[in-house]
């Protein structure tokens, strides 16, 4: 149970710090950047989900096709 708490606590505190790490040049950038940032970031989002998808598809036509 602890090694469960730990690796949650550790996940929450890596993903505020990565949030704040991501946010700062967010604020800190003027309009127009704030819109190719904001652009690039749903751009890569598209991509790993694309990625994601194929990734999955395969695995489930693997497992599927195991006796």
């Amino acid at each position: 149970m602890l090694r469960d708490v730990r690796g949650v606590f550790f996940a929450f505190v890596l993903s505020v710090a990565v949030i704040v790490a991501g946010v700062a040049p967010l604020v800190q950038a003027d309009a127009d950047d704030r819109r190719l940032i904001l652009l690039w970031t749903v751009a890569v989002c598209i991509a790993a989900g694309i990625v994601y998808a194929l990734v999955r598809a395969a695995q489930s036509k693997r497992s599927s096709s195991d006796p």
